[in-house]
């Protein structure tokens, strides 16, 4: 792209979007903001995300727009990590319904449909806890990393300013 285009663009659609997301809000409560997205967006629990990351935002007065933004951003993430949470969650628990997946569970819904209902329940809800054990190292670490990252460019801009 030309410099001027770029500029253009920056200055016309990019900025706005910036000052959106990061309404009045420091660089740690955004962090805060990104780290749980991050987390709540991986959840195992399908169709969970969006409405935990509302309610986590309105409790904790995050931003909003923000933490789903980053939410749908890690959604592919949930779709990767679903598989090993529920592998975990069966051997945890001793099911055999997704040892040969998908053919184990047809065969145990044709079998006992509502035996089956319910040893996936148990499945999900044992993934449940299991994100819900490792959400929390993971809010750390992201939170971390992106605060600094934010603090750094925080820094950077003011000192940019200055001159």
């Amino acid at each position: 792209m030309k410099p001027v285009i770029k500029i253009l663009l920056s200055e016309r659609y990019l900025k706005p979007v910036k000052a959106f997301l990061s309404q009045g809000m420091s660089p740690l409560i955004m962090a805060r903001t990104i780290a749980a997205g991050c987390c709540i967006g991986i959840i195992p629990v399908p169709g969970t995300s969006t409405l935990l990351c509302t309610a986590v935002a309105l409790l904790f007065k995050m931003n909003l727009a923000l933490i789903q933004v980053i939410n749908y951003a890690v959604f592919p993430l949930q779709i990767l990590l679903a598989i090993p949470f529920y592998k975990a969650a069966a051997w945890m628990i001793n099911s055999e319904m997704l040892q040969d997946f998908p053919e184990t569970l047809i065969a145990a819904f044709n079998a006992d449909w509502w035996g089956a209902i319910n040893n996936s329940f148990q499945v999900i809800f044992t993934a449940f806890l299991i994100w819900l054990l490792l959400s929390v190292p993971l809010f750390w670490l992201v939170g971390k990393i992106v605060s600094a990252m934010l603090l750094k460019l925080k820094a950077d801009t003011d000192n940019t300013r200055d001159l």
